[in-house]
């Protein structure tokens, strides 16, 4: 009987993918369909070093308007991705004091379709919510829970499994934590 890996897929796509992390164009996203309350939060990396990061305006329309226009717009700015760090979102995400409703999680769900259908070439490493909130509770300044941050923290925890170096991350979180 063959032996089951004891390690979480995270850990084993981080360790699997580490090498090409060193060298590649990242993209991290915190998936949003682009509701009244929330955008996309993206990171931008190459070579380890993050060059850009922000979060995309999505034009207000019905969810399937809005995911086309998100598609659109990570295939013109990044086409060539060569890996994507993306929220794994579970199929239900209730828990004590979940504020999510079933139509959010199936936009949520949704959008991470259009973006990984947008991307489609890409390696695709996806982060447990529970592992990016844990990320964010060990950095030694406050956190401050935005979209761009949520990206930002999604590729810290990535880099930061993997053991390669990532620069500007923790500065640009730090700096978010100033203005708060």
């Amino acid at each position: 009987m063959k032996k089951k890996n004891s390690k979480p897929k995270l850990d084993r796509d981080c360790e699997k993918w580490a090498g090409l992390l060193e060298k590649a164009k990242v993209l991290s996203i915190d998936p949003s369909s682009g509701s009244a309350n929330s955008a996309p939060g993206f990171a931008y990396i190459e070579q380890g070093v993050l060059l850009e990061s922000g979060t995309y305006f999505i034009p207000k329309g019905d969810v399937s308007e809005r995911l086309f226009a998100l598609c659109e717009v990570l295939r013109k700015d990044f086409s060539d991705i060569e890996v994507l760090i993306i929220e794994s979102l579970p199929p239900f995400m209730q828990s004590a004091g979940s504020s999510f409703k079933t139509r959010s999680v199936m936009n949520l769900h949704m959008s991470v379709g259009a973006i990984y259908g947008a991307l489609g070439n890409a390696v695709v490493i996806g982060v447990p919510p529970a592992s990016g909130h844990s990320e964010a509770k060990k950095l030694d300044f406050e956190y401050v829970k935005s979209d761009e941050n949520d990206a930002l923290i999604l590729a810290h925890t990535v880099f930061k499994r993997a053991d390669v170096n990532l620069t500007g991350v923790l500065n640009k979180l730090r700096s978010h934590d100033e203005k708060a």
